[in-house]
C-alpha cells in the first residue's frame, strides 16, 4: 500500500512538473502574435466561396475589399510543377474543363473558365496580388512534392511570416514542417483528435503541441470539437482556435461568445458584421442576401 501511494505521488508530481514546464514553454507563434491582426479573425474560405467563384482572384480580391483578415486557399501541383489554387483534385466541379489537376499543365489549367470569366490562379498570383493580407494554405495532395513546393514559394515571395499552413495528410504536413520550420502550421486530423481527447479529459497540461493553431470543424463524427474545455486548453498553450466552415450568423455569434479566435467561412461579410465591423453592401453580388 505504501509503495502504491508513493508511486501515485510520484506520478502526480511528474504530471505537475511536466504541466508547469509545458506552460512555461507555451508561447503564441510570431505569425499570430505579430503578423496577423488581433482576434477574432475573419478568414475568407476559398476567398469567400458564396460571394464569387471560389478560389479565384476575383474571390480573393472581393474578400480583401470587404475587409477580411486572411485568405484561405488550397493548393495542388500541376503536371509541370506549378502550384495552383484549387480545392478539388479535379477541375470538373469548378471549371468548364475536366480531368485531374495533376494530369494537366499550367497552360491547360490557365485556359479554363473557373466561373464568370475567371481563371484558376497560381499560388504566387494570389500572394503577389495581396502582399499584406495573411494567408491560410491547405496542402491538398498527400506526399512531399506539393508541401516542399509551397515552402519554396513562401520563401520566394517573402510570405513565411504571415502564412499558416495545414494539411489533412500527415506525410505532407511532416514534409512541410521539416522544410519550413519557421512557418506556423495547423493541426492535422490526428493531432486534433489527440488534443481534443486530452482537453476533454483535462489531461492536456503536459502536452506540447506540434502545431500553432487549431483550425477545426465545430463537430465531427458526432463529437463536439469546439468546446470551452478545448478552447481553454488551446489558449493555455498559446494556440488560437479557428472554426470552419461557418456562415450562419447565429452560429458565428455563439462561437465568438465561446471565445474562438477566428471564423473561417464562405460569407466573410456575415462574420465581419458579427465582430462589429462595417461591410460595404454595394460590394456584394445582387443575388446575395445579408
Amino acid at each position: 500500500m505504501g509503495l502504491a501511494l508513493t508511486a501515485l505521488a510520484g506520478l502526480a508530481l511528474a504530471y505537475v512538473l511536466a504541466t508547469f514546464a509545458a506552460r512555461s514553454a507555451a508561447t503564441m507563434h510570431p505569425t499570430f502574435a505579430d503578423a496577423w491582426p488581433p482576434p477574432p479573425h475573419v478568414i475568407a474560405h476559398r476567398g469567400g466561396a458564396a460571394l464569387a467563384p471560389e478560389s479565384t482572384l476575383a474571390a480573393f480580391d472581393l474578400a480583401v475589399r470587404l475587409g477580411a483578415d486572411a485568405l484561405e486557399m488550397d493548393v495542388h501541383l500541376s503536371a509541370d510543377g506549378e502550384l495552383v489554387v484549387l480545392h478539388d483534385a479535379t477541375v470538373d466541379r469548378t471549371t468548364d474543363g475536366s480531368g485531374a489537376v495533376a494530369d494537366l499543365s499550367w497552360r491547360e489549367l490557365a485556359a479554363l473558365d473557373a466561373g464568370a470569366g475567371t481563371t484558376i490562379p497560381r499560388f504566387v498570383d494570389v500572394a503577389r496580388a495581396h502582399p499584406t493580407t495573411p494567408l491560410g494554405v491547405d496542402v491538398k495532395p498527400p506526399g512531399t512534392a506539393a508541401a516542399t513546393a509551397l515552402c519554396a514559394a513562401l520563401r520566394q515571395e517573402g510570405r513565411t511570416g504571415d502564412t499558416v499552413v495545414g494539411s489533412f495528410h500527415a506525410d505532407a504536413m511532416a514534409a512541410f514542417r521539416a522544410a519550413c520550420p519557421e512557418v506556423a502550421t495547423a493541426a492535422t486530423p490526428n493531432e486534433v483528435r489527440t488534443f481534443v481527447l486530452l482537453a476533454r479529459a483535462r489531461l492536456a497540461g503536459p502536452y506540447r503541441p506540434p502545431f500553432d493553431v487549431l483550425q477545426v470543424p465545430v463537430e465531427r463524427g458526432g463529437i463536439r470539437v469546439v468546446t470551452p474545455a478545448v478552447i481553454r486548453a488551446a489558449h493555455a498553450k498559446g494556440v488560437p482556435v479557428h472554426a470552419w466552415t461557418i456562415d450562419d450568423r447565429a452560429q458565428i455569434d455563439a462561437l465568438l461568445a465561446l471565445g474562438v479566435d477566428g471564423i473561417i467561412g464562405d460569407r466573410p461579410d456575415r462574420a465581419l458584421r458579427a465582430v462589429g465591423r462595417p461591410v460595404d453592401a454595394t460590394l456584394l453580388p445582387p443575388h446575395v442576401t445579408p
